[in-house]
């Protein structure tokens, strides 16, 4: 098993990665499908 720490990282580094998204607003992220594609695709 892993170190948590690991998880956490990954955890905080795509909170980030969202909040770098989603700083536009709303109406920003989901205009540009390429970023909007993105989230979907990591999510997954």
């Amino acid at each position: 098993m892993k170190d948590d720490r690991v998880y956490l990282l990954h955890i905080r580094e795509c909170i980030g990665h969202i909040h770098a998204f989603t700083a536009g607003g709303w109406e920003e992220f989901t205009a540009d499908t390429h970023e909007s594609d993105n989230g979907r695709l990591r999510r997954d």
